[in-house]
């Protein structure tokens, strides 16, 4: 299995001192897998590589993956950050059915929120694969979409909630249409995702139409307000319901077609 750690850099591996494992016969999780990444990235033998390879893929397997991921999250080192992110990313979305269900409710009811709440303070590689495990999270527990979105439209639609919460929910409101739609899902995933979306379309435009007709709005959080705004009109949304928000002419513009659009 490819361990998530492809897009590391070798050279940074060479240059952070730090990074050198100590000499000892028990080393942590966190020691052996930046031993694993040294390997991986400096070491032309085959069967060195083949073996890191496969405790970093056998690590992302394991329940330790969690809390060694979440360490590396808060970690002043990128490249340590960034793995720790494809580690979380890649057990949810391609990992998720071989999860315990309490695993996957620890995920649905807190970790999701932890995760989003660390997005908020990484830059775009790290941030974009915690909101993509995070929507991944959405779609295969997709029995909780009514209080999904319960608690995520209102929080971004308060005024009162800082631009990068705002930001993030966007992002993952936006990344969920994007996970459904790369995916070959079961028909009950699918029609409890549409219902739920046609039920919280109102909901939805009013978030997009805060965002894209608040002059004090960031024109980074606009941008994604739009983008998102573009995701969901295919949703029963029609034409008089985007005039009512003022939004027809801005997604009109983002779309440049009428094919996502019903007639009123």
């Amino acid at each position: 299995a490819t361990p998530p750690t492809s897009s590391v850099s070798p050279s940074s591996l060479r240059t952070a001192p730090h990074l050198i494992i100590p000499e000892r016969r028990t080393m942590s999780n966190k020691e052996r897998l930046v031993a694993a990444l040294q390997t991986i990235h400096n070491t032309t033998n085959a069967s060195e590589r083949e073996g890191a390879n496969k405790w970093v893929a056998d690590m992302v397997k394991s329940t330790d993956c969690w809390a060694l991921a979440l360490d590396l999250l808060n970690e002043n080192e990128y490249i340590l950050r960034f793995t720790g992110a494809q580690m979380i990313s890649t057990k949810v979305r391609k990992y998720w059915s071989q999860l315990e269900s309490d695993e996957q409710q620890e995920m649905l009811i807190r970790k999701a929120g932890e995760f989003l709440m660390l997005a908020t303070t990484q830059d775009e590689p790290i941030r974009n694969q915690l909101v993509q495990a995070v929507a991944a999270a959405a779609v295969f527990g997709h029995n909780h979409w009514k209080s999904f979105f319960n608690d995520t439209i209102p929080v971004a639609t308060n005024a009162s909630t800082s631009t990068e919460i705002r930001y993030i929910i966007v992002l993952v409101l936006a990344a969920i249409t994007e996970e459904m739609e790369s995916r070959l899902l079961s028909r009950d995933i699918v029609v409890s995702f549409r219902d739920a979306c046609i039920t919280n379309k109102l909901s939805l435009l009013r978030l997009v139409s805060t965002l894209v007709n608040d002059n004090r709005t960031p024109a980074t959080l606009k941008n994604a307000a739009l983008t998102l705004g573009k995701t969901w009109v295919k949703f029963e949304i029609k034409i008089n319901h985007l005039n009512q928000h003022n939004l027809f002419h801005p997604l009109f513009e983002l779309c440049y077609s009428l094919e996502y659009f019903e007639t009123a």
